[in-house]
């Protein structure tokens, strides 16, 4: 017989309250592996409202407090965690939205850029131009682990 991988996807509601939405986060993962799941997979940007100004002021390098709190949850966990995405901040000051993958150890074990930006503009209605914040990746990465290779995208 083959084996088995029990997967989890959390989904949660957002609010502005980052502490609060960590916690929220925490809680889904701990739920998830208390169910089994080995892998336990976050949503985009969980820590704040997915907007541009959030992602720009609470941009952050790795590590950084958010990747640190999410090591920790894999290790207590032990599951391998897709850390959904945060804003990322890299040496020369650009921002990207990456996800982290951390193994049962809380290693980082890869990350993805998200690489198409989604910038819209519905003449009258609603503009959102990502790009006006964000920098976009340039690869896809797979990532080795003893029990799967997995890679990760990110929305459009």
């Amino acid at each position: 017989m083959a084996n088995i991988l029990k997967l989890a996807i959390c989904q949660m509601l957002i609010g502005s309250d980052k502490s609060a939405n960590l916690l929220h986060a925490e809680q889904m993962v701990a739920e998830a592996a208390q169910n089994g799941a080995q892998i336990v997979v976050l949503p985009e940007i969980f820590s704040m409202p997915y907007q541009t100004d959030f992602m720009v002021r609470l941009a952050e390098g790795c590590p950084g407090p958010t990747t640190i709190y999410l090591a920790d949850l894999a290790r207590r966990n032990r599951v391998i965690l897709v850390g959904g995405s945060i804003p990322e901040k890299d040496e020369e000051g650009h921002i990207f939205n990456t996800s982290f993958i951390f193994d049962e150890q809380g290693f980082v074990i890869g990350k993805h850029r998200k690489m198409h930006l989604f910038d819209i503009d519905i003449p009258g209605q609603m503009t959102f131009r990502e790009s006006d914040a964000l920098s976009a990746g340039n690869s896809l990465e797979v990532v080795q682990h003893p029990i799967l290779n997995l890679a990760v995208i990110i929305c459009y």
